[in-house]
């Protein structure tokens, strides 16, 4: 038998065969179906301990570990081919490669190997890996009550090291969390239901919320349970999370809840900018009819309603819209001094305002048309809270890097509840007040990356101060009234659609000696030059009409008439003339409701330019 084994002598292996595989790196034992060693190189023995003169796998293997052995080879017959990790001789463990040929015969394949992994490595692993988490592990055994914990469910419930028992992380929780944890165990304890509860923990980082998921592992066989074994997870950062993607998704319907009213707003604000034009135009043509004074004081009252009102549309707009700033150095006093007179308006004869200890110049980087709006919303505020015989004072702060304006009234102040929300949209302490004129105010500050505070002094009253950055440059100069001297010269033709600010838009400029004709459309323009009429120095078209816009208007005329000046008119704000916006120069656009002095400005710069 000894003969047969040898290497050099074994029948199915030639000579140079066994050479070769005497010099593998790994040691090579080649058994048949029966598990009889057909072959083995020198390394076996050499290298790996293993007897030179065994006959079967049974004398292969140590004694000791015979059955893993014999286990692998077959699970090895099962699947083909098998690698596992086995002790060798003297404990050294070995990995055993294993191969089931075609012919039957089995080739195992044998180098040494690092110890393997024990339940234990396996379980501490896994519980670093979790910890890493946050999460942590737990174990019950349920008829003793014994708890078993990992280090990270101590960290995770704010509890000592040390013994433990089911109970003692529940003695903070609220009642109703203690109850809920109780009917989940027993839930799920009784095969009726999972073990998921979430919980709040006071910890030193502040408020953790916590959700444990058990299951019971291991049941006797009348089904009492005996082992529950569960995970605990630190869920803060994912309710956290949630909570700000809840945030967002309301910021997001909010935007597109402005964005669908906005839609709404710009077509209800031109609308009523048309009907406001008409009605200011008309006041200040009965200016000039040399009324008695009792009837002049009603077409101020008149005059002073179309102003409120044209403020609440410019209000409208603002809550809905968010236009870029055309910043420049200007000066705040020259803003509150050209100011003052429609403040004045604003208010009405109830309340007496006054500006105080203006400095001469006070530079301030702002868009000028902007910081009035927000003067003029803040001023018609104080003057609607300080009633009949009430007092306002405008007046400036200048420090170093920031210019303040600041509005004082004398009315009956605010508590701290309605300075927590006065600048929030639709909030209004007055019964009729639609809450749009401070939020606008606001939004227009946040744009200057100015700030807007309210206090109330001592003595009583409220005190609103816009701070927006000083400026250190040349200031931007307003342009001063025009007055077209060549007026009576001028063609100019009027198109506008709406018949009632055709015919009041019309009666002003032929008030300033301009030669009018006024047009329902830009068709009638058209065809009025097609019959051979001279055409117009300038056509003061409206931008949006049914049949064409005014833009279209100037493109079918620039060709042959390029002389030809434009001057647009809309009450759409800018952000909603959509494809226009591009072509309109913001020189020559002229905004409703507009005033006569506005209008005739517009008229007689179109001239200069």
């Amino acid at each position: 038998m000894e003969d047969a084994l040898d290497n050099k002598s074994t029948k199915p292996f030639s000579p140079e065969m066994a050479v070769v595989l005497d010099h593998l790196e790994e040691g090579i034992i080649i058994l048949d179906a029966n598990r009889h060693v057909l072959f083995r190189s020198r390394k076996c023995e050499l290298q790996f301990g293993l007897s030179g003169t065994a006959s079967s796998l049974a004398e292969i293997a140590p004694a000791e570990h015979q059955a893993d052995w014999h286990r692998a080879v077959d699970l090895a017959l099962i699947e083909g081919t098998f690698c596992t990790v086995v002790a060798g001789v003297n404990d050294a463990f070995i990995r055993l490669h294993i191969n089931v040929q075609t012919d039957g015969n089995i080739v195992v394949s044998i180098r040494a190997a690092d110890p393997p992994v024990t339940h234990d490595d396996v379980l501490g692993a896994y519980e670093r890996v979790l910890a890493k988490y946050n999460i942590g592990l737990w174990k019950i055994h349920v008829p003793s009550g014994e708890l078993w914990w990992s280090d990270q469910c101590y960290e995770l419930l704010n509890l000592e090291r040390g013994p433990i028992c089911t109970s003692a992380y529940m003695k903070d929780l609220s009642e109703q969390d203690r109850n809920r944890i109780s009917a989940h165990i027993n839930l799920a304890l009784s095969k009726k239901g999972q073990y998921a509860p979430t919980f709040q923990i006071n910890h030193e980082d502040g408020v953790r919320h916590i959700q444990d998921r058990a299951a019971v592992l291991q049941r006797a066989e009348d089904g009492t349970p005996i082992s529950f074994v569960g995970a605990t997870v630190d869920r803060t950062q994912i309710v956290d999370l949630e909570a700000q993607c809840t945030r967002m998704k309301n910021q997001i319907d909010e935007a597109d809840a402005l964005r669908q009213t906005g839609r709404l707003t710009g077509a209800v604000a031109h609308d009523m900018n048309n009907v406001i034009t008409v009605i200011l135009g008309n006041a200040e043509l009965l200016r000039f009819q040399g009324l008695e004074a009792e009837a002049d004081q009603l077409i101020t009252n008149i005059h002073t309603a179309a102003l409120h009102a044209g403020a609440l549309s410019s209000r409208m707009l603002d809550f809905v819209r968010d236009l870029p700033l055309a910043l420049a150095s200007v000066d705040a006093v020259q803003i509150l001094e050209e100011s003052l007179p429609m403040l004045r308006a604003l208010v009405g004869e109830k309340a007496e305002l006054t500006l105080e200890n203006l400095p001469a110049h006070a530079l301030i980087m702002g868009d000028r048309h902007r910081l009035e709006q927000a003067l003029y919303n803040l001023v018609l505020n104080a003057g609607q809270a300080v009633g009949a015989n009430g007092q306002i004072r405008l007046y400036l702060d200048v420090e170093d890097d920031v210019g303040s304006f600041c509005i004082a009234d004398n009315g009956p102040g605010s508590d701290d509840s309605v300075r927590d929300q006065i600048f929030s949209p639709f909030f209004s302490t007055k019964e009729t007040g639609v809450g749009l004129g401070l939020s606008s105010v606001k939004r227009i500050v946040d744009q200057h990356n100015g700030r807007i505070e309210l206090s109330t002094p001592p003595d009583g009253g409220t005190v609103f101060t816009i701070t927006v950055p000083r400026s250190f440059a040349e200031p931007v100069t307003r342009a001063a009234a025009v007055v077209d001297t060549e007026a009576e010269y001028r063609r100019v033709w009027l198109v506008e659609d709406q018949l009632l600010v055709r015919v009041v838009t019309e009666q002003l400029l032929s008030q300033a000696g301009y030669q009018v004709r006024a047009f329902a459309s830009p068709d009638r323009l058209l065809q009025a030059l097609a019959e051979g009429e001279q055409p117009p120095d300038l056509v003061l078209s409206d931008v949006m009409m049914p049949t064409m816009s005014g833009p279209e208007l100037r493109q079918s005329l620039v060709d042959q008439w390029p002389d030809v000046r434009f001057v647009f008119m809309t009450g759409y704000a800018d952000d909603l003339l959509g494809p226009f916006s591009d072509v309109l120069d913001s020189g020559s656009l002229l905004h409703k409701p507009f005033h006569r002095t506005e209008l005739l400005r517009a008229i007689a710069q179109s001239f200069r330019i």
